[in-house]
């Protein structure tokens, strides 16, 4: 009994649940942004998005085990060599998603599989693009994207006007990455990874963060014709958040990790107020 519990808990951290409950959120936020009516239509959605994300978690988790230097982040760290078992256990929740997708339609089912190829070709070799600091940068946001796509199309709404709200509801995540690319400098450094945080100096993570903050103005120009009453809210937040966090990466006595914790509870904080603000009056069913 206690072997199957620790066994129970490697797999919980295999799939890093705790790292990812939050990303939830988007897919709610774009069911409910494409104002859809009957509540029971979400769940179905919200399991696919767990199932997609434990993927997404653990196949990193497992290709990045010889490199991870902390077992509480990562649970084979340290192994050359790991069972099979938690390769194939980070495959099932993506056969899974797929499969649950087919009882939707094609055009879901295409946007999960992206999104699971787009994991594959960050995480594992040879491709393993996560080395190459841009373009592993910007993978993050279409690993990321296809959440608040499936809770919009999920809600009725459809995919042209979903794009310009997920552009925008990809800057925290961009933001996030930097700094977690800025906290795990030296074990990076250490497996010749190159990153945005690596590479560029406090000059220039400051012209990234004021970048993604202007990516927000962007975000909100476009997207202002369909969410008018929305959309000034989390862009604001998010401007003024991408200029605090650009103040703070100068500073240099300042923590890459802490500063990530802060800045996950501040978007959950400003993501639920724009959850709110978009419920419409639904019928659960």
């Amino acid at each position: 009994m206690p072997y199957a519990r620790s066994d129970l808990q490697k797999y919980w951290r295999l799939y890093r649940v705790k790292g990812w409950l939050h990303f939830l959120g988007l897919t709610l936020l774009g069911f409910f942004m494409a104002n859809q009516s009957v509540i029971a239509e979400l769940w179905p959605a919200v399991l696919i998005a767990g199932l997609y994300l434990a993927h997404v978690y653990a196949i990193n988790n497992y290709f990045d085990r010889q490199l991870d230097l902390k077992l509480d982040k990562n649970p084979l760290a340290g192994k050359n060599e790991a069972s099979l078992r938690f390769l194939a256990a980070s495959i099932v929740p993506a056969v899974f998603a797929v499969v649950l997708t087919f009882r939707m339609d094609s055009s879901r089912v295409l946007l999960i599989a992206s999104g699971i190829i787009a994991s594959t070709f960050y995480s594992v070799p040879p491709l393993r693009l996560k080395v190459t600091a841009f373009i592993g940068f910007m993978l993050n946001a279409l690993i990321f994207a296809p959440l608040f796509l499936l809770g919009w199309v999920t809600g009725g709404g459809g995919w042209r006007e979903g794009l310009p709200p997920m552009l925008f509801f990809s800057i925290p995540v961009l933001i996030m990455q930097v700094l977690h690319e800025m906290a795990d400098i030296n074990e990076d450094r250490r497996a010749k990874i190159k990153t945005i945080g690596m590479s560029t100096g406090h000059a220039r993570q400051l012209i990234v963060f004021l970048f993604l903050s202007m990516w927000g103005f962007t975000g909100w120009l476009v997207g202002k014709p369909y969410f008018p009453e929305l959309m000034w809210v989390p862009v604001s937040s998010y401007a003024i958040i991408g200029i605090t966090v650009s103040w703070l990466s100068w500073r240099q006595n300042f923590s890459p990790a802490g500063l990530r914790l802060a800045m996950r509870w501040l978007t959950v904080g400003f993501g639920l107020a724009a959850l709110i603000m978009s419920l419409p009056d639904f019928v659960i069913v």
